[in-house]
């Protein structure tokens, strides 16, 4: 597509503008506001290519319109747009040399490609009004076009959202297993058999070792108690004989009727008494003494082998509570371990997917451009960006003059067969490189409208040879 002329009534300083172009490459030189910008806003916005100004009309007018000519596959196309102070913008017109109307955004379409962008590289659009390498990339592929190209493009966006969310949970789950004081990769199998244990019932081993001690351990006091009950009795007899002959002389003393019947029993019982030996009563005092002394012993090692059984009871119940709760804190890291495994898996899935695409991708961008040195690469999120030379294709890293080359670079990859254009803004920034980057797009057949702002120059035109 080449522009042959344009032409502007009441276009802010423009009251009557009338350029003949011819397709040809020219300069637009003079000052600041001395209207350079506006005729490449006339001719941008008549091609969408960046939006109309609802300010357009000069100041103190009514009325006003614009008219740029353009030719597209050998056919001249003319495309109108009028306004006026009451109405504001009007429709744009498009009619061709043969009178033929037709749809703007239809021409457009057939023009740019799909959405005005593909097959067709707008240097301003790119580098001015993308700010983001992101926004550059997606204009890029856009400007590439193409079904698979697109398709694609999309199809990694979603992935890479997909991907993203994957791995935000993979590594949610990554850092309870990391945190986890139970679980150790290291010694996965052994600790999944050794938690493969049902739960324990905390009271019955507890018991069950407490009750093994106290067998092994309780001294057993029957045998004590039945001496000790034997030995009871043979004192018991003596103290109740000798209270019983008290008794027979107060009864002596007071019953003096009875006193020959009570004098035969006491002889009866003095005989008694003296069949029993005072050295063996002696003796049976001081084994019950000793029994006594051993049943209270027994008693006091019994506490404290009670206190040691309950000891061992209470170790074993939170021996067994531990083992529970160790078993519960693994099995749900266990579970963590299998969410993270799925999702690593998903998220390769993804991965691989996106890698494919993307290969894909490349590889059309590598055959359809043939720019060298410029390729697809990635940034340190894994978003996609455009490289040149290995630094990001923008007016950072790139001058200006080395981006306007590769834009031309790209305009005739991408359109061999037609004339293209690049407007060039602010171009005294440029210095003698102007002059070079000039010839090489002579060199690729593409129409270069230049803007240079000169200090106290009124508006000049000067044409130059494609």
């Amino acid at each position: 597509m080449a522009i042959l002329s344009v032409k502007a009534t009441n276009f802010k300083k423009h009251k009557n503008l009338d350029i003949k172009i011819e397709g040809k490459s020219f300069l637009l030189l003079g000052d600041s506001e001395e209207g350079k910008s506006s005729i490449l806003d006339i001719i941008l916005s008549s091609l969408m290519m960046k939006p109309y100004p609802v300010d357009a009309l000069t100041d103190g007018e009514e009325a006003g319109a614009t008219e740029v000519v353009t030719e597209f596959e050998g056919i001249q196309y003319t495309i109108k747009r009028k306004y006026d102070r009451k109405g504001g913008l009007k429709r744009f017109t498009v009619t061709d040399e043969h009178g033929a109307t037709h749809s703007l955004t239809n021409l457009l379409e057939r023009l740019f490609g799909v959405a005005f962008k593909n097959s067709y590289f707008d240097y301003e659009e790119y580098f001015y009004r993308n700010t983001t390498p992101e926004a550059r990339f997606e204009y890029m592929m856009t400007a590439i076009g193409g079904e698979e190209v697109m398709t694609n493009t999309k199809l990694i966006k979603k992935l890479v959202e997909e991907r993203g969310k994957v791995g935000t949970k993979r590594e949610a789950y990554d850092q309870i297993i990391d945190n986890s004081t139970i679980l150790n990769r290291d010694t996965l199998a052994p600790d999944i058999q050794h938690y493969s244990q049902p739960d324990r019932e905390v009271t019955k081993e507890a018991s069950r070792i407490k009750d093994i001690y106290l067998k092994k351990n309780l001294i057993d006091k029957d045998q004590l108690e039945e001496q000790r009950q034997h030995l009871q009795t043979e004192v018991d007899n003596k103290k109740y004989l000798e209270e019983s002959i008290s008794a027979v002389d107060l009864e002596i003393a007071e019953l003096e009727k009875q006193i020959a019947a009570l004098r035969e029993q006491k002889e009866s019982f003095g005989q008694e008494l003296a069949d029993i030996d005072d050295k063996q009563f002696k003796a049976v005092s001081k084994e019950l003494e000793k029994v006594n002394k051993d049943i209270l012993e027994a008693d006091e090692k019994n506490i404290q082998i009670n206190l040691k059984a309950n000891e061992l009871y209470t170790d074993q119940v939170k021996v067994d509570m531990e083992f529970n709760h160790k078993k519960g804190q693994f099995l749900t890291a266990i579970e963590s371990l299998k969410e993270f495994t799925a999702l690593d898996k998903e998220w390769t899935s993804k991965d691989e997917e996106i890698k494919a695409l993307r290969a894909s991708n490349r590889t059309i961008f590598k055959n359809r451009l043939k720019v060298p040195d410029l390729t697809i690469g990635t940034n340190e999120k894994d978003e996609e960006i455009i490289l040149y030379q290995n630094k990001e294709f923008s007016l950072g890293p790139i001058s200006k003059g080395r981006s306007i080359k590769i834009a031309s670079e790209i305009q005739r990859a991408l359109n061999p067969k037609e004339r293209n254009f690049i407007i060039i803004s602010e171009a005294q920034s440029m210095g003698s490189l102007l002059k070079e980057v000039l010839e090489e797009c002579k060199e690729f057949g593409v129409q270069t409208m230049v803007e240079v702002t000169e200090m106290d120059k009124k508006l000049e035109i000067q044409f130059t040879e494609n």
